[in-house]
């Protein structure tokens, strides 16, 4: 048996329109529909109605949870708005411009992913970035070796010699790095 609907509380719809600006500034200031319709006691879809009858645009659906937490958490340090396609092509093209840094320091030990991260790019397109390149892929011994090694022997010697030799690389005397 269904229940009869719940005649709105003609006070509360008054009370509401008559408050339309504070109703609007709280709504832009992100703060959730709900929270704001139970201080109205008006029901969410009444008062989403009534903000587009005021015209006021709709937060993209992304936006809905940012009260929750600090954008940092919830994106893990990313924008909140996603980025437009001139944007990801101006980080490609730094990227590509970069080459050379790039290979070094792929040929250090840092992998992929932190290269991804650094540069705001997709991990899958740097590897094939790289793979383009003809930089060769490494197995994740090697990676941890020359992360591990790499960065800290200081010279040629060592297990950092051995796996940028096993590599196919020669180690720069002054940094301890594999030169590309």
């Amino acid at each position: 048996m269904r229940r009869p609907a719940r005649k709105p509380d003609t006070t509360a719809l008054r009370a509401a329109v008559a408050d339309k600006d504070a109703i609007i500034s709280r709504y832009r200031a992100r703060e959730p529909m709900r929270a704001i319709a139970a201080d109205y006691r008006v029901s969410e879809s009444w008062l989403r109605d009534r903000l587009d009858a005021w015209g006021v645009p709709r937060r993209p659906p992304h936006e809905a949870h940012l009260h929750r937490r600090p954008v940092g958490h919830v994106y893990r340090g990313r924008s909140a708005r996603p980025r437009t396609s001139e944007e990801v092509r101006e980080a490609k093209a730094r990227f590509d411009a970069r080459r050379d840094a790039v290979v070094r320091r792929y040929l250090a030990g840092e992998s992929a992913l932190a290269l991804a991260r650094a540069f705001a790019l997709q991990p899958g397109w740097v590897r094939d970035r790289l793979d383009d390149w003809g930089v060769p892929r490494r197995d994740a011994v090697t990676a941890a070796a020359l992360a591990r090694y790499g960065k800290a022997a200081g010279g040629t010697g060592g297990r950092a010699g051995e796996v940028a030799h096993g590599f196919g690389l020669e180690m720069d005397q002054n940094t301890g790095q594999p030169r590309s």
